[in-house]
């Protein structure tokens, strides 16, 4: 017997799966509002961390000698053979 002022029962988050009908959840807005949040972070550090790690390996793998100039014909491992 229940009266009005019986609080519903809690739902827990395995159970609310499961009687969505096997349907993916909606994304909420929360959610949305922190990858947006993070995205800037994530895409700097793409850009400075591994973006500059490729350029270093790129022009240690160049002909690039003394000078400004940058010869950046590719020498492969002979500089490191040698």
């Amino acid at each position: 017997m229940t009266t009005s002022n019986d609080a519903p029962a809690m739902v827990l988050p395995e159970t609310r799966a499961m009687t969505t009908g096997g349907r993916r959840p909606r994304i909420s807005f929360d959610r949305i509002l922190a990858v947006l949040l993070v995205l800037p972070s994530i895409i700097a550090i793409a850009i400075f961390v591994y973006g500059f790690i490729g350029w270093t390996l790129r022009v240690s793998l160049s002909q690039w000698t003394r000078g400004l100039i940058a010869n950046l014909a590719w020498d492969g491992f002979k500089r490191y053979t040698e």
